[in-house]
């Protein structure tokens, strides 16, 4: 490939009838500086290029590590709300078998204590029942937070598909003006 110095600095044989040899020198020297306009847009759009692949390269590195963080949330909120039932199951459980000993240890006492464990009773499952409640909504508001997690991580793609979008749309109308000029 020539460079702009080396067609200013071509010199051409001299013959009897030939171009007038100002003429080509002028010519060549508007050639020359053309060629280097060129040569300078083109390493310009070269550096676009390679900002824009760089952009590109760290939007999808973005991504795979958002979808990431999303596969681990909702398995660390599975892996919770398991947790959580299995733990309200256990305490469920252990609070009935002491209501079940009670209520033996109750049967055998006089009729005066038998009152008093019924009303002991009660509260027991009354707890149970309240437990389970919190634990009902506990589960709820992790399905929310989940949902809500989800519809903006949704968002948070549909916005990074859109800059990539507009930025294609850019770039393709940027070389579509240079194509035209040319």
């Amino acid at each position: 490939m020539l460079m702009p110095v080396e067609i200013r600095e071509k010199e051409f044989n001299r013959v009897l009838r030939g171009y007038d040899p100002k003429e080509v020198r002028v010519t060549l020297d508007e050639m020359a500086e053309d060629f280097g306009h060129i040569l300078d847009e083109n390493r310009k759009l070269l550096e676009k290029l390679a900002s824009f692949e760089k952009l590109e390269s760290n939007l999808k590195d973005t991504l795979i590590l958002a979808q990431k963080a999303a596969e681990d949330t909702k398995i660390n909120a599975d892996l919770e709300r398991v947790n959580i039932i299995k733990a309200a199951h256990e305490e469920a459980k252990k609070i009935s078998d002491e209501a079940e000993k009670i209520l033996a240890k109750a049967k055998n006492d006089a009729k005066s204590m038998e009152k008093d464990m019924k009303e002991r009773e009660k509260k027991i499952f009354s707890g149970i029942d309240e437990r389970k409640i919190e634990v009902e909504t506990e589960l709820h508001q992790l399905v929310a937070r989940r949902n809500s997690f989800k519809a903006h991580f949704k968002s948070l793609l549909s916005s990074y598909l859109e800059t990539l979008t507009l930025e294609e749309s850019i770039l393709s109308n940027t070389e579509k003006g240079k194509t035209e000029k040319d």
